[in-house]
């Protein structure tokens, strides 16, 4: 999706409805990141200032969480609206680098302990993205993000999605979200000879959502 429509819809994220659906997401994320961390060898990284690659940052609703859950992390957070990142910065989280940039045509020579991205990942997912990815996670990192599973078509995520396409529609905007089954995200990780930890989940009670949490 463009700039001009993820400009267009900036404040749809932060409105009473949306904010605790989204949140909730970002919590179950920065959660299972972090039993994975404390549950594995990996767990010492917790202890010293990790470096987070943050991938369609938003207006920074993920971000505040995983600052919460980890304080000391420095986070490059990259989206591509500058509507977007005016309302992030209104945050003024300790720490946090917004970027205004393409999540394909970002780069940058560091490396990052953890790449993260909230249910942005069905705007622009694909093995080149995942080349990207390996490139830029330090040796043992971990890439963690949740998206929404196909079939899913009546779930209440799924009917966000698709109100939101369909005003934009009308108002002229191209959509190009891309829709995923399990097997077929485990298949592009397979073809990579990549392992990882995964789980599906309903997040949000009163939402039938499915999400996808992977791990590397």
């Amino acid at each position: 999706m463009g700039k001009k429509v993820f400009s267009k819809i900036a404040r749809f994220y932060e409105n009473p409805f949306n904010l605790p659906f989204y949140s909730q997401i970002s919590e179950t994320l920065c959660l299972f990141v972090k039993d994975f961390l404390n549950s594995s060898k990996k767990s010492e990284k917790t202890k010293r200032k990790v470096k987070v690659l943050e991938i369609g940052a938003g207006t920074g609703i993920s971000t505040c969480i995983l600052k919460k859950h980890f304080p000391d992390t420095e986070i490059v957070a990259v989206d591509n609206s500058l509507e977007m990142l005016k309302i992030f910065c209104q945050k003024e989280l300790k720490d946090v680098y917004p970027v205004c940039a393409d999540a394909e045509k970002f780069e940058t020579k560091e490396k990052f302990d953890i790449i993260l991205a909230s249910f942005s990942l069905h705007w622009f997912f694909s093995e080149n993205f995942l080349k990207k990815v390996l490139r830029l996670l330090s040796r043992d990192g971990i890439f963690a993000f949740s998206i929404p599973l196909n079939p899913a078509s009546k779930s209440s995520a799924n009917r966000l999605l698709t109100k939101v396409i369909l005003k934009l529609r009308k108002q002229g905007f191209t959509l190009n979200s891309k829709s995923f089954s399990l097997s077929e995200i485990l298949k592009i990780f397979e073809n990579f000879s990549l392992k990882g930890v995964y789980k599906t989940e309903n997040i949000y009670e009163s939402f039938t959502s499915e999400e996808l949490i992977y791990m590397l």
